[in-house]
């Protein structure tokens, strides 16, 4: 298993609904998702199914255990919000005149007009990936162009970076492999729980147990 340090800059605002702000949501700016990133990876190489319908029941596990990559947590090294911005979304046309749709119109981003606040293009993260596959090799490329966030609009330019010395992994996906006791420093979100800042190595120790 190889350590690739990476950087995440935004090519385009990024948003996905984490922090709860008067008629809808922010994103938090400390860090992007690792399991976030894995599959955005694999969707950006052609490795993810055809199929646009989700399984009503995700497994998560399943899915991460047969990609050939982890990842830290990608953190922000210089980053800034974009100012509140609202948004409509149609029910009529999104979700259709359903009872359920219609119960939930008065709440979160389903309500017709809400506000969203974005990370700003030029934004900077940092991270690693361990590897059994170089992603990099298998674009025949230095730069990959991912998407994340909300409905994956955000637009991430993934390239390496050796000025990356440690990184922050990801208590919550370490459990999801049965690693429970990995001590969690921040507690960012239900799937976000960040180590403290760990030396590549070390991180690479952590990370092996998370393969089959």
């Amino acid at each position: 298993m190889r350590i690739l340090p990476i950087k995440a800059t935004l090519l385009s605002p990024l948003s996905y609904g984490s922090v709860a702000i008067p008629a809808g949501t922010a994103t938090l700016s400390q860090a992007l998702g690792d399991q976030a990133l894995c599959f955005a990876l694999c969707a950006a190489l052609g490795m993810l199914k055809n199929s646009p319908v989700l399984r009503e029941n995700p497994k998560y596990k399943e899915d991460l255990q047969a990609m050939p990559w982890r990842a830290s947590l990608l953190w922000a090294k210089s980053v800034s919000l974009l100012p509140p911005l609202v948004r409509r979304s149609d029910l009529g046309v999104e979700g259709g005149k359903h009872k359920r749709f219609e119960d939930a119109a008065g709440s979160g981003n389903f309500k017709e007009f809400f506000v969203i606040q974005e990370i700003a293009p030029h934004s900077v993260f940092q991270g690693a990936l361990f590897v059994k596959e170089n992603p990099f090799e298998i674009a025949s490329s230095e730069k990959i162009v991912v998407r994340m966030g909300n409905t994956r609009t955000g637009q991430v330019l993934l390239e390496p970076d050796e000025t990356v010395e440690s990184v922050r992994l990801n208590a919550a996906t370490a459990a999801r492999f049965g690693r429970e006791e990995v001590a969690v420093e921040k507690f960012l979100l239900g799937n976000i729980q960040a180590t403290k800042m760990l030396p590549l190595t070390v991180a690479q120790e952590e990370v092996r147990t998370w393969f089959p």
